[in-house]
């Protein structure tokens, strides 16, 4: 049995806060003991991570660096200079608190959730902490640039044990010369505890003639929210029939204090932001009888059952979890083409595949796969064959337990060999 401290920068239970909830709790089964640390302590993902059984620490504010294909430090914005003078002044307090906080909870390993968390592994790099340094993003540029190169030679000199979920993403950081592939995983949906669709249908207001595309992931700028917005009106010439549903997409607006002047004087001078951008092309695009916006949801799968296929046009590559859920459920994807996603599914296997912020592209595919259902369905059946043993939760822990006890005997080789070379000098 290990005692694992994971460290998350989660600040909502989505995302990499859902796939280090699945580790934890399969760890948890096999008789470890898991403990997370929570950079960003809120009651929704305090309740998140307690249900599965974790104890939590607080860490709050420990500061991170931006610098993936979701977003990364741009020189000339003030909002980035600003963040950069922020991390200067906090960093020898925070990293004080955290190396605190290991030796408090004393665990075998560190696990950090985020490439994001570069600090921690500064700070953690040179303590007898054994660090496994998951690295859930993809480099932006392609993995071209002095920032990316930089945080490639820390993955190498500041962590044990350094695991990527996926091969392309293993080849921009590090060109594959560091790191471990493990899959992310998503549980095998089951029966218990599911809504009907007869029920799911009411509560969205869907008749049962209404066919139903999913798209999970709300107004985030990488999942290609806009270039849907733009597709869907061409599709619902073609399929009057058809029915967007969103989920996610009713998340408030950053909360602060710059953002609220912003919003508030912004369009004034002709200035919105993303997020208001967003609300109006949904609005002007995709009218009310047309489209379903939903929270995030606990249980996707039960909107799976509902729908035809789901939709995931990313503009930038980044980890595709609703695809593998869709397949999970038996349901195709149409997805944009990057290499990540080509590891998911592939074409015509499970999947569509279309360019990348190309909203005829994404158009063309969701009318063929409406226009017909029955190469839809088998497809779906594809998808789940593909997946079921790939993105499992089983073989994904025991992969994460086997990357554990090689960081132990590798860090406790390591300063053996430390000691050895004080003696003999």
């Amino acid at each position: 049995m290990m005692r694992i401290l994971f460290l998350d920068h989660s600040s909502h239970p989505a995302g990499a806060a859902v796939s280090l909830r699945y580790l934890a709790a399969g760890l948890i089964a096999h008789g470890h003991d898991v403990h997370v640390a929570l950079v960003w302590p809120c009651p929704d993902l305090e309740g998140f991570y307690a249900a599965a059984g974790l104890t939590l620490h607080p860490l709050r504010a420990f500061p991170t660096i931006p610098h993936t294909t979701a977003g990364w430090i741009r020189f000339s914005n003030p909002r980035s200079l600003r963040g950069l003078v922020q991390l200067a002044r906090r960093y020898p307090e925070a990293a004080r608190r955290l190396r605190s906080l290991v030796d408090t909870v004393a665990p075998d390993i560190v696990h950090l959730n985020s490439v994001t968390l570069l600090p921690a592994a500064l700070a953690l790099g040179q303590s007898p902490a054994k660090v496994v340094w998951h690295i859930r993003e993809s480099p932006p540029f392609g993995g071209r640039g002095w920032r990316t190169r930089a945080i490639a030679r820390t993955m190498k000199s500041a962590a044990a044990e350094t695991i990527f979920i996926s091969h392309d993403d293993q080849s921009m950081w590090t060109k594959g010369a560091v790191g471990t592939v493990v899959y992310c995983c998503t549980p095998t949906p089951t029966t218990a505890h599911r809504r009907t669709e007869v029920e799911l249908r009411a509560d969205l207001g869907l008749s049962p003639s209404d066919r139903a595309i999913l798209f999970v992931g709300g107004f985030q700028e990488i999942k290609g929210f806009q270039v849907l917005c733009r597709a869907f009106p061409r599709v619902a010439r073609a399929v009057p029939e058809a029915r967007l549903v969103i989920i996610g997409a009713n998340v408030p607006p950053p909360a602060s204090r710059l953002a609220a002047i912003a919003r508030r004087y912004g369009p004034y001078v002709g200035i919105r932001s993303y997020h208001d951008r967003c609300h109006r092309l949904l609005e002007e695009s995709i009218p009310p009888a047309r489209r379903v916006v939903k929270p995030l949801v606990p249980n996707v799968a039960d909107y799976l059952d509902l729908c035809e296929f789901l939709v995931f046009p990313s503009v930038r590559p980044h980890f595709a979890r609703p695809v593998i859920e869709a397949a999970l459920s038996g349901k195709p994807s149409i997805a944009s083409d990057f290499g990540g996603i080509r590891e998911v599914v592939s074409e015509g296997d499970g999947a569509r595949l279309v360019l990348p912020g190309d909203p005829a592209a994404l158009a063309d595919a969701m009318i063929a796969m409406l226009r017909d259902p029955e190469a839809t369905r088998r497809m779906g059946q594809r998808a789940r064959e593909f997946s079921g043993q790939r993105f499992s939760v089983e073989p994904h822990v025991a992969a994460v337990e086997g990357l554990y006890a090689r960081a132990v005997s590798r860090k406790d080789a390591a300063c053996s060999e430390a000691i050895d070379r004080r003696v003999d000098t």
